[in-house]
């Protein structure tokens, strides 16, 4: 692997976000779910409702806002009728994940008749849902559509039947936070049973081996695991190095490739530390409690380099990678850990 593509793999390492974590109870194979199917809808927020958007009405209307304002009992009326009104949301900067508009309008048994668009500047519009010969009467109506790059949303009406007045309640413009929601979970627990890889169900009468453990978690929905590596594992109590490595650097290689035979998303995420780091300790290494800031700083790009070139080479390249765990206020300290409060692991109290 060349220095240069090295170089942005580490700049470009983002922190693996553990979206959903579940309590699995196993069954003999094949793995079965017990307790049913998830319903997960996506994660959505209302941009037109926030702070920086706004409207604007073709008439000059000052009541414009009252189509934004999250309260259907307010509207938005033009101050005078006429052909062809509009209300234009400009949501304040540009999205590429907007997924559906929503519009709520005064009057239930109205067919209102309009068309709704949708802009990157406020000049060059395209229709994302044409309603001009609408004769279904409703309140409200969810259009969806995708159109990156989208800062500007405007209704036109083009007929309002009866005595019935234009006007808006709500345009809600709804951006989703994710195309879909992804299932993962820090898995770095395989490593305890390198030796015994396959679950065994208590409740069963016969309490032989299953299936594999992420053949298990991944009959349950999971998509991505993130394994934790600890630079050399030490028990928190006594200090000393663990009888047996687990998620240390080298058994780690052998969980991802476990998750990437299984075309499973992989994380890792470098603690930096020979155990847990968390916002309330984050000590460095032992090997490397003693290093000059400059030597750390090398030790610490060595360390990552080395690790992700095996990685690499093996086949198992990660899709994220983390540098630190739970790094809010900051990582690898030496005394300063007792002027911020932290406290210290046995194994760096003598460093």
């Amino acid at each position: 692997m060349s220095n240069r593509r090295l170089t942005r793999v580490l700049a470009g390492l983002t922190a693996l976000a553990t979206l959903v974590s579940a309590g699995l109870v196993a069954g003999t194979a094949p793995a079965g779910a017990i307790f049913g199917t998830a319903d997960i809808k996506p994660i959505e927020s209302n941009i037109a409702a926030k702070s920086w958007a706004s409207a604007t009405a073709g008439s000059g209307s000052s009541t414009a806002g009252l189509a934004i304002d999250g309260d259907p009992t307010t509207s938005w009326y033009p101050d005078h009728p006429g052909a062809r009104q509009w209300l234009t949301v400009d949501l304040g900067g540009t999205y590429d994940n907007l997924r559906k508009v929503k519009v709520v309008f005064p009057e239930r048994g109205v067919a209102y008749r309009y068309v709704l668009e949708a802009s990157t500047d406020g000049h060059r519009w395209k229709t994302i849902a044409d309603r001009s010969h609408n004769r279904a009467a409703s309140r409200g109506e969810v259009h969806l559509f995708t159109q990156p790059a989208t800062r500007f949303v405007r209704l036109t009406f083009t007929g309002v039947p009866g005595r019935a007045r234009a006007g808006v309640s709500e345009l809600q413009v709804f951006n989703y936070l994710r195309d879909d929601v992804v299932l993962g979970a820090d898995l770095s627990w395989v490593d305890d049973h390198q030796s015994r890889q396959y679950w065994v169900n208590p409740l069963s009468p016969n309490r032989g081996a299953g299936p594999h453990q992420l053949d298990v978690v991944k009959d349950r929905g999971m998509q991505y695991a993130r394994l934790r590596v600890f630079n050399e594992p030490r028990s928190e109590s006594t200090g000393q190095p663990t009888a047996v490595p687990r998620q240390g650097p080298q058994r780690t290689l052998t969980s991802a490739q476990w998750i990437k035979q299984r075309n499973m998303g992989l994380g890792i995420d470098y603690h930096y530390a020979d155990s847990w780091a968390d916002p309330s300790k984050q000590p460095k290494p032992r090997a490397w409690a003693g290093l000059e800031f400059a030597d750390l700083n090398r030790a610490v790009y060595d360390y990552t380099a080395d690790h992700l070139r095996q990685l690499i080479r093996q086949g198992t390249t990660p899709d994220k990678v983390a540098v630190g765990n739970e790094i809010i206020n900051g990582f690898m300290y030496g005394s300063e850990a007792a002027l911020i409060g932290t406290t210290s692991p046995q194994y760096f109290v003598d460093q």
